[in-house]
């Protein structure tokens, strides 16, 4: 903040603060010496000097300490005022302090100095309405508001950056507490003070505005009200009211003005004047691509040329957009060198030479780049193209282009281009050529965006400029089914956004959605339409700014119809949104304040109606900010005392289904997700461990229920989901669950227990366990360690279990005993990707351990599956980092031993297993980093599997169906 700006205020404000003092005591003031008295005197960690303060300064201190607040205070002092200036950082404990009360009590005039972090503070807060307190019994009481880089409208509406500050004090505060400082706050922000604002000003695209009509005097309105930070701007009617607005404001503060992008329009003296001796000390950069233009301005103006880059600079800055690196490949060495020499060392031209590289395989783009194609490529102003061909004259080598992107791929025609120094474009094919290749957007006149994608059906739209110029648009898709047209909306009055994505339309041309005033967004999606989109969405809340919205609807004929008569029933919508999307009822769902994303869906004909119906006293909470939402297939209706946002943080549910029931959620804390899914009737999830910040949760299928908290309150919770869920019986706490990472569990019919589960294996984080249908799941043994009720008296889990990284466990019962065992192995913390399936879950043999395969030393996969009580398999030689392996089926699978130490083997796979036999490793030629095999149902295998005639290197996929051909015949045939 300009430092001139706050000494002007410190000048300013002390003789008006004087003017406000009784007269007695303002003659003795200005007779006493005037002393040089540093800021940090009386401050409140001082003791309180005897008698009264005529000052209180109340603001936040690390935004204005040593700014506004130390120039304000050491002028104040130094005229002998006594200003009570408090230090907040200084304090301890919750209670308003008695010295803090008692200058309050003490002090005529209060000065609030409203900042950026201003209510964050509960002390300036409960300062600002104690005085607010006193001044409405005292009438003699002063306050004088200073709005320091804040707009006064924030600081009366709460809203800015002091909203996010009062939603905080909602998790700390009571509700009387936050209504007592927002009133103080409304009602000081009420009153006429002084508004402090930044002196620099940014005025881009100076050639667009001095081309429209009134150019100049608009260029001056949007300078003025840019430094004056106010609407007067509207009043000027003339280039000479506006000229001398501007040098008196010049003449009298220091500003620092930028003029983007000027040509030989531009007349410095036309818009400010002739600016003699600048006293004030104000600057202006002017930057322009014309030299000329620059050389019109006034003598004290200095010239600086933007220089090129050198050839080994630009190389650099190509290789670091395209390769990610300092250097270009080899194999991309000499086309890198091309494509800097003809971007001249400009550049951005650089940087579009490497969008086109990394849009295109670069063997494409070599044979498009040619001398011929694009010639003076210093001149482009980015292009993007993706291309595998591209036709037509591309105009005169792109005069000017600026932007376009574009893609083709064998989407038929449409080159062409220049269109008058475009402005964006894209299009980004598949394209047919039913828009007579977009008839050149009509002319373009400075497009600004556009987009388009058009795509089989296609049958016309786009001719769109004429130029109210565009300001984005979308479109994608477009028309046909079978045959419907129109669209139009009156040259699009200076939309911002709009979209429409898959369209077809016939209908509705040149009037309404509220004529688009200002737009920001609003979307359509799916969006079909045949006359006439519900009147164009009679005035669409006349917008003020819309803030997105998207609807998603189709309209006309009986296969759309109820989409249709849903869309926007009783319509209302803006104040101004943030987000919603819909499939109708909102109107006007408690006025919408500023809502932050929704959703709905299909909305089941006219379902939804969350708020209660019965006045002020639910509704919703206000919405206060909402925070996503969701539900999906809908027909809602709920409640019953109904609490939700407090706000939210997500949500979903789904396709809901006939709902039956849900809330409370208690409420909420922020919840981070939680979905749910499918519904069938619920039951039951209302508090869920009040979800303190959960971190996902899911749960799918739900088939009502049956019970589910307590998750011992979820520390953080990062995912879980359940999924089908019949009638569950038991989770519980898992262990406190400690920032879980992952687990899943599925469909779970009818459970047993899992409770604290090992004290989820001692909250290392572990990484996922799946665990899939869980018939009764009784024997996970180490499942409530919490209880001492475990069953597993002489399992003895490690102290650490390192982020396991996958474990999955299928059908389950007595596996689940192995699992114990496993986890006894002091090497399991390495694992790294372990799936053990047990497919066949009857027929899983009480034998199964395996003295848990060599203690899977770092395993990197394997994968057994049914398993049907094994015969042999042993312990692959201790895997040594292992690389897949899979085996599947395997009833009674006879043998599989060592497989010759395994030496870090890449892939095998084998499958059926019946009777495998033996598969003799060693003459495998030690394996050498295999690289598949696959095999598959493995019919009586034996020793004729050996490698007779190969040393297998590195071998990349070889597949057998072994039920039909004799093996032999695949490692024996005779050479070509």
């Amino acid at each position: 903040m300009n430092r001139g700006v706050l000494a002007t205020a410190g000048l300013v404000l002390p003789p008006i603060l004087l003017h406000r003092l009784w007269s007695g005591r303002r003659s003795s003031i200005l007779s006493e010496t005037i002393e040089d008295v540093s800021p940090e005197k009386g401050s409140s960690s001082l003791p309180l000097p005897i008698g009264e303060y005529e000052v209180f300064l109340n603001f936040r201190g690390p935004d204005t300490r040593h700014q506004i607040t130390d120039i304000l205070y050491r002028f104040l002092v130094n005229l002998k005022i006594r200003t009570f200036k408090d230090d907040e950082e200084i304090r301890k404990g919750e209670a308003f302090p008695p010295s803090l009360a008692k200058a309050i009590e003490q002090s005529k005039i209060f000065v609030a100095i409203f900042s950026k972090n201003y209510a964050h503070s509960k002390w300036c807060l409960g300062e600002l309405a104690a005085f607010v307190e006193r001044k409405e019994q005292e009438k003699g009481r002063i306050i004088l508001p200073i709005f320091y880089l804040v707009d006064p409208r924030d600081v009366r509406c709460q809203t800015g950056p002091f909203e996010k500050a009062f939603q905080q004090h909602e998790k700390k505060f009571d509700e009387k507490t936050r209504h007592v400082w927002k009133d103080a706050m409304a009602k000081v922000g009420a009153l006429e003070g002084w508004h402090i604002k930044s002196n620099d000003d940014f005025v881009e695209n100076i050639r667009g505005r001095l081309q429209q009509k009134d150019g100049v005097v608009n260029l001056q309105k949007h300078i003025i009200s840019d430094i004056m930070r106010t609407r007067y701007a509207d009043s000027i009617v003339n280039i000479g009211e506006g000229m001398r607005i501007l040098k008196d404001r010049i003449s009298c503060f220091k500003f620092l003005i930028v003029l983007d992008d000027v040509d030989e329009e531009f007349g410095f003296s036309e818009i400010f004047g002739k600016i003699e001796h600048n006293v004030s000390g104000s600057r202006f950069i002017v930057t322009s691509r014309d030299v000329k233009v620059l050389g019109t301005l006034t003598e004290e103006s200095k010239l600086y040329r933007v220089r090129e880059m050198n050839h080994d600079h630009a190389l650099q800055l190509f290789s670091k957009y395209a390769f990610r690196k300092d250097s270009p490949p080899s194999s991309h060495e000499t086309l890198s060198k091309d494509i800097v020499a003809v971007a001249a060392g400009l550049p951005l031209t650089v940087k579009v030479g490497t969008n086109l590289v990394e849009g295109i395989r670069l063997n494409e783009f070599s044979e498009e780049l040619g001398k011929e194609c694009f010639m003076n490529l210093s001149e482009l102003r980015y292009l993007d193209a993706k291309v595998k061909s591209l036709t037509g004259d591309c105009s005169m080598y792109l005069p000017n282009l600026r932007w376009l992107q574009l893609k083709i791929r064998t989407g038929e025609v449409l080159p062409k281009f220049s269109m008058e120094n475009l402005v964006v474009l894209e299009l980004l094919s598949p394209m047919k050529d039913d828009c007579g290749s977009l008839m050149h957007i009509k002319m373009a006149n400075k497009l600004k965006v556009l987009k388009v994608f058009g795509h089989y059906g296609l049958t016309s739209f786009p001719e769109f400029p004429q130029s109210q110029s565009l300001e984005i648009l979308h479109l994608l898709y477009f028309g046909s089914m079978s045959s419907p047209k129109d669209l139009d909306i009156g040259n699009l009055r200076n939309l911002n956004e709009l979209q429409l994505r898959s369209c077809k339309v016939r209908k509705i041309r040149g009037g309404t959605i509220g004529m688009l005033k200002g737009l920001r967004v609003l979307e359509f999606r799916d969006f079909y339409c045949r006359k006439n989109l519900r009147e164009v969405l009679a005035d669409i809340g006349v917008l003020q700014f819309l803030e997105i919205l998207r609807v998603d609807v189709k309209n006309g004929g009986a296969e759309y119809l109820f989409p249709w008569r849903n869309l926007l029933l009783g319509i209302k919508l803006p104040t101004s949104l943030k987000v919603l999307r819909t499939s109708s009822p909102v109107a006007n769902l408690p006025e919408l304040l500023d809502l932050e994303e929704m959703t709905v869906e299909d909305c089941d004909t006219f379902g939804l109606e969350l708020p209660p119906a019965d006045g002020d006293s639910n509704m919703w909470w206000k919405l206060s900010k909402l925070k996503s939402l969701k539900i999906k297939r809908t027909k809602l209706s709920l409640p019953t005392r109904l609490l939700l946002p407090s706000s939210l943080t997500t949500l979903h549910i789904l396709e809901c289904q006939e709902l039956d029931w849900l809330p409370s959620l208690e409420n909420l804390e922020n919840v981070t997700q939680l979905i749910i899914s499918s519904c069938p009737l619920i039951k039951e999830i209302p508090g869920l461990g009040s979800l303190l910040s959960l971190t996902k949760l899911s749960l799918v299928g739900c088939k009502a229920m049956e019970r589910l908290p307590s998750l011992a309150s979820l520390s953080k919770l990062d995912e879980l989901f359940t999924s089908a869920c019949p009638l569950v019986v038991e989770i519980q706490g898992l262990g406190g669950l400690k920032s879980l990472q992952h687990l899943t569990i599925d469909s779970a019919e009818n459970l047993t227990r899992l409770l604290g589960f090992g004290n989820l294996l001692f909250f290392n984080k572990l990484e996922t366990i799946t665990i899939t249908n869980c018939p009764l799941l009784t024997s996970l043994s180490f499942h409530d360690l919490d209880d001492g009720d475990d069953g597993c008296g002489d399992c003895q889990l490690p102290a650490v279990l390192c982020s396991l990284r996958y474990l999955s466990i299928s059908g389950t019962m007595l596996v689940l005993d192995i699992l114990c065992q496993m986890l006894q192995l002091a090497q399991f913390p390495s694992l790294l990707t372990f799936s053990l399936k047990v497919m066949g879950i009857d027929n899983v043999d009480v034998e199964l351990p395996l003295e848990w395969i060599g203690s899977m030393e770092k395993l990197a996969e394997l994968t057994l599956s049914g398993l049907v009580s094994v015969w042999k398999l042993p312990f692959l030689s201790k895997l040594r980092n292992l690389k897949k392996l899979t085996i599947a089926g395997a009833p009674n699978l006879q043998e599989v031993e060592e497989l010759a130490g395994l030496k870090s083997l890449e892939h095998i796979k084998l499958t059926g297993c019946t009777s495998l036999q033996r598969l003799p490793a060693d003459d495998l030629s030690s394996l050498k980093q295999l690289q598949s095999i696959d095999i598959s149902d493995c019919a009586n295998l034996a020793d004729q599997f050996t490698p007779r005639k190969t040393n297998l290197t590195a071998l990349i996929r070889w597949e057998a169906v072994v039920t039909m051909l004799d093996p032999d015949m695949l490692w024996d045939r005779p050479s070509a």
